[in-house]
């Protein structure tokens, strides 16, 4: 790994274990997942320790970030043992099956990683679970898209609902989490797209990976467009500093956590990937907006909107017929990732077609 030392890197997760441990009696474990556990090179010389507590008490699930340096942060999430007690229903998570593939245990007395990466790596890479993990991501981009059905025949509210948005990218992140599981590879934040592109390229599915971004309105945008956005997202950031009155949401806005995304986008498009960079840097503008919308008052949201307008115009989705035709491609981009599934199903003789 580049700049900071893996064995560091995996001495500060452990220090933060133990540190949660004196303040939360009810840890039963602890693990490392995400780009660190996969040893990885660092994105942009800047880092997320993704630790996952298990935590008896079920007192809290969240997502909250510590600061430890501004190169070095961990984000970590609290779960009951009961969210891995089913082996089966892990084999065929995309989400979790992957990650606790590849963690590593920072504490765990009660050898529950042990115990799940047993049962899952003995037929993780079988036909079988490979289309049971595709087929669920696939299901949960198809539950997002439902929520966007009814525009399909009406047009879109104005101004746009952040929700609209949100749910279109959800379409797009669950599909892309079924093409990666097939081409074998899985991979979240800031990677994802990219791991996305390198996936529809190896199953030669690059239709697949321009319907996705025509999608999210960024067909033909380039280097100068991104720095347009990065204003645009730099100016919301500055806004909801000023004014964001919440809790850990408010880690959103620090300065250290712009300068994690910002640097991370900027190697991305240095590295020739403008559309990852812009499908995951909208993810988190749309993100810190939500916040806004509930953290400001009526006349700051009315001052606020333009910055909102602006990068839906940028996108192509200022409009609510664009909006309507953004989800009509996406309806498109859905029927063809279920075509390659099931091709790729009836090669592996686990479907008839």
């Amino acid at each position: 790994m580049s700049t900071i030392e893996h064995s560091t890197l995996l001495k500060l997760a452990r220090d933060f274990v133990q540190q949660k441990r004196l303040e939360m009696r009810s840890i039963e474990g602890a693990f490392l997942v995400g780009s660190v556990a996969r040893q990885e090179a660092l994105l942009g010389g800047v880092v997320d320790l993704d630790v996952w507590l298990i935590d008896y008490s079920e007192s809290e699930i969240a997502f909250p970030y510590v600061w430890l340096s501004n190169d070095v942060h961990i984000e970590y999430r609290r779960f009951s043992p009961s969210a891995f007690e089913n082996k089966r229903a892990l084999r065929g998570d995309p989400y979790l099956g992957p990650a606790l593939f590849s963690a590593v245990p920072l504490y765990d007395p009660r050898h529950i990683l042990d115990l799940v990466q047993a049962s899952l790596r003995s037929t993780y890479d079988s036909p079988e679970n490979i289309y049971l993990r595709a087929r669920n991501g696939y299901q949960q981009a198809q539950s997002a898209f439902k929520e966007l059905g009814r525009y399909l025949r009406s047009a879109v509210p104005s101004p746009v609902p952040v929700k609209v948005l949100q749910n279109l990218h959800a379409v797009v992140s669950h599909a892309s989490i079924a093409m990666m599981t097939i081409n074998r590879n899985y991979a979240c934040g800031r990677r994802h797209f990219v791991m996305f592109n390198s996936a529809a390229n190896a199953m030669q599915q690059t239709e697949l990976s321009q319907m996705a971004y025509q999608t999210l309105g960024f067909d033909g945008l380039g280097v100068d467009d991104f720095r347009t956005l990065l204003g645009e997202w730099e100016q919301l950031q500055t806004y909801y500093q000023a004014s964001a009155n919440l809790e850990w949401e408010q880690e959103l806005a620090w300065d250290s956590r712009r300068n994690y995304f910002r640097r991370g986008w900027q190697t991305l498009v240095d590295g020739g990937q403008v559309l990852p960079a812009l499908a995951h840097m909208e993810q988190n503008f749309l993100q810190v907006w939500q916040s806004v919308e509930s953290a400001v008052s009526i006349s700051e949201l009315e001052q606020l909107q333009k910055t909102y307008q602006n990068w839906l115009a940028l996108t192509g989705k200022h409009q609510p017929q664009q909006l309507s035709q953004a989800i009509w491609r996406a309806k498109d981009f859905l029927a063809g990732l279920d075509r390659f599934l099931l091709d790729w199903a009836y090669q592996n003789n686990l479907e008839q077609l």
